[in-house]
């Protein structure tokens, strides 16, 4: 019978053996975790009794709070009040629901809010197209078509956006979290200059507000301009309110948001948080 090798080996020196983190709980409400911390020899991959109790590691280790655990705010000047000056997620009270909200520039006297968009750059977007068709009174992709620099063309993608949190109005215009090529472009338009049949359009947005606590306000709709202008939603606006997407175009033609509605977030309902 094969005898069991030990678990333990005694290295030959000090140096052989090493502290390791195996384990690392959750951060708790102290904002400290706890650590599991053994030693290993190094050189055979084995637990050992031989390192040195003054390079141990600390058991515990600070992290930030779960947000479970977070005060609750009213704005980032109120967290501001509480001597915070990190930007970062604050757990904010914004029309009777808790919940997350960025703040920036903490450190200045106006800091702002933003709201993360958990779906990210990929699912909130909105492009200009610089392409042109080779016939604009057709609707077909050619390899005739072409790239028309003189256009003011662009992509930009967001991963936050601002908001007013009395409001909840979204600042279409602000920048500070996004990545672009080309011009900037407004959150929720697109446009292009591809075609003169009101048929094809290139441009296009997308909104995906899924896993916040909010939803498009459902009345909110979008306006066309230019010349044989055109929207075709490919994801409309409907319940739950969360999502949009649409492409827009013309000969030069473009869509936004109406003056009339602007954009508007709204609380979910009860019965849709994940987390009432």
């Amino acid at each position: 019978m094969t005898t069991k090798p030990p678990n333990t080996k005694v290295c030959e020196s000090f140096e052989a053996c090493e502290w390791k983190i195996v384990k690392s709980g959750k951060c708790n409400c102290a904002g400290r975790k706890q650590r599991t911390v053994k030693c290993f020899d190094r050189m055979l991959n084995t637990e050992s009794n031989r390192c040195s109790e003054s390079t141990r590691p600390n058991k515990t280790m600070p992290c930030q709070k779960p947000p479970r655990c977070w005060n609750v705010y009213r704005n980032c000047k109120d967290a501001q009040r509480y001597k915070h000056r990190e930007d970062r997620e604050y757990m904010m009270n914004l029309h009777g629901i808790k919940t997350s909200i960025y703040c920036h520039n903490m450190t200045t006297k106006s800091p702002v809010e933003y709201l993360t968009l958990p779906k990210g750059p990929k699912e909130n977007y909105s492009y200009y197209i610089r392409l042109r068709a080779a016939d604009a009174n057709q609707c077909q992709n050619s390899s005739r078509d072409w790239e028309d620099e003189s256009i003011s063309y662009g992509a930009t993608h967001y991963s936050k956006i601002r908001i007013n949190v009395n409001t909840l109005q979204v600042y279409m215009n602000d920048y500070e979290f996004t990545k672009s090529s080309g011009t900037k472009q407004p959150f929720g338009t697109g446009g292009d200059c591809y075609s003169n049949t009101a048929r094809c359009p290139k441009g296009e947005f997308s909104i995906n507000l899924e896993d916040t606590a909010f939803r498009i306000r459902s009345r909110t709709a979008w306006e066309t301009a230019g010349v044989k202008s055109v929207i075709q939603f490919l994801i409309p606006l409907k319940e739950p309110y969360q999502k949009v997407r649409a492409r827009c175009g013309g000969y030069c033609g473009s869509c936004f948001v109406s003056r009339n509605t602007n954009l508007y977030l709204e609380p979910k309902p009860a019965h849709e948080m994940r987390n009432p």
